[in-house]
């Protein structure tokens, strides 16, 4: 691969009913796991440095989505 791509993680999650009122909260939760667990850990094995992380939170039809770039 060469640096220069673009690498994309992205998490999904299915808000509860408690937390449907706030759907960015679900969202970043789903942004801070991409970075708990190391999900781009082989995107970065492989000398991708621009990686593209992704979050969506839906319940229902409702849907949020949040980005963070990490160089």
């Amino acid at each position: 691969k060469n640096s220069c791509d673009l690498g994309i993680v992205m998490e999904f999650k299915k808000a509860e009913e408690t937390e449907e009122k706030n759907l960015e909260k679900v969202a970043r939760s789903a942004i801070k796991q991409i970075e708990e667990k190391k999900y781009a850990q082989e995107l970065l094995d492989r000398a991708v440095t621009r990686i593209l992380q992704i979050g969506f939170a839906f319940s229902g039809k409702r849907v949020v989505i949040v980005h963070k770039f990490k160089n």
